[in-house]
């Protein structure tokens, strides 16, 4: 075997992971706390503070998304306000949007752990990686032949393209280690351009199937990846960007995301494709991030927050069950409801739906995913 080649392979098969889908795992050997913001240890630790606050938001993001809009509509009708209003008001959760950030979390958070975390043998890696990820998703199989509901299947289109980025990452790695990740994100972007170009009817990601959604969204996952790269050297991603001077509070940077999702959204109602904006918007992520990530260090991040943001995964997985329950619950009682409130849930039951989305989550936390998570890490260490 030519050199170059036996020395790629050493690269693929002994790399460093903690591949976790939560941070208390990626956190969990890293050293004690430390003094000063600038020193190694320190960031090791500290990287992925807030993030499953963030999470939580972004799932949170997709549930409102996905038939939870906050009833606004019958405010809308009764004040006798213009329709632009109703639009816009229909148009403030975009889980698509929430989707390309998810990307670049994920991205982040993988990557990141090369610099925090431990080897292990690329049969470990996957080990992990797939029993944190299969075993939720069979579960929802399950409720959705015994409920009679797949409704939840909308949303893994996103999973699928997680599925290619695992398994691609130890090739990513060894050009983000040894390369940088320039040359691999422009490749991805041309990808990216090159799919539009050729079928500029399809206007969401997933629209092109599970064998090219992947390859449409990459660039994000991989712009993620290489922020963890930054971050844990020590540089700024702003520095590389040569936008140094980008100086603005978190707020500023919390509201311009939302308006570009917004922005996403409203692009919908047009006959312009929604990738050319989704996109760039998941890059826009990547920067909303950094500033994520340096404000929780300065600030740590609710602990309630953290918590309920573990189970993140099971929420974006598993809420459709509740809003499909709720939207039949409100079909069957058609008649005590007036003709305003025929699209869209009245408070009366928005509100309980919305708590149960996220009881039923965390049923599904602690029954499927939480043992899933410990079956992961007791397999990847046997291997």
């Amino acid at each position: 075997m030519p050199r170059h080649l036996w020395h790629l392979w050493i690269e693929i098969s002994d790399f460093t992971t903690m591949a976790n889908l939560s941070s208390e795992q990626m956190v969990e050997e890293a050293e004690p706390p430390r003094t000063t913001p600038s020193s190694p240890s320190q960031t090791r630790q500290n990287h992925v503070e807030g993030i499953d606050s963030l999470r939580l938001l972004l799932a949170t993001w997709v549930v409102l998304h996905h038939g939870g809009f906050i009833p606004l509509r019958s405010l809308v009708v009764f004040l006798h306000t213009p329709r632009i209003i109703w639009g816009i008001a229909d148009s403030l959760f975009n889980g698509s949007a929430a989707v390309m950030a998810f990307f670049a979390i994920s991205g982040f958070c993988i990557h990141v752990n090369f610099k925090a975390g431990r080897h292990v043998s690329l049969l470990s890696y996957y080990i992990r990686r797939e029993f944190r990820i299969v075993p939720p998703v069979l579960a929802m199989f399950v409720i959705g032949e015994i409920t009679n509901t797949f409704t939840f299947m909308v949303g893994t289109w996103s999973l699928i393209c997680e599925e290619f980025y695992y398994i691609l990452y130890p090739l990513f790695r060894v050009r983000l280690v040894t390369k940088g990740f320039k040359k691999l994100f422009i490749c991805s972007v041309i990808c990216w351009i090159a799919l539009q170009l050729i079928s500029p009817g399809d206007k969401y990601p997933f629209s092109r199937g599970p064998a090219l959604t992947w390859l449409v969204c990459a660039s994000v996952w991989i712009l993620g990846a290489a922020l963890a790269e930054d971050v844990s050297n020590g540089r700024s991603f702003l520095a590389r960007l040569r936008l140094s001077r980008v100086k603005l509070p978190i707020w500023i940077w919390r509201l311009l995301l939302f308006l570009a999702s917004v922005g996403c959204n409203l692009v919908i109602h047009t006959t312009v494709s929604v990738q050319w904006v989704l996109i760039p918007f998941g890059w826009f992520a990547c920067l909303w991030l950094e500033q994520e990530i340096i404000r929780f260090r300065l600030r740590p991040p609710k602990l309630l927050f953290e918590r309920m943001g573990k189970a993140s995964y099971s929420l974006y997985l598993s809420h459709s069950f509740i809003i499909a329950a709720a939207w039949n619950y409100k079909q069957r009682h058609a008649g005590s409801y007036s003709v305003v409130d025929i699209h869209f849930l009245p408070l009366s039951i928005w509100v309980p739906m919305i708590f149960g989305v996220f009881a039923f989550a965390a049923i599904v936390y602690f029954c499927v995913e939480l043992p899933s998570h410990k079956l992961a890490r007791y397999l990847g260490k046997r291997f």
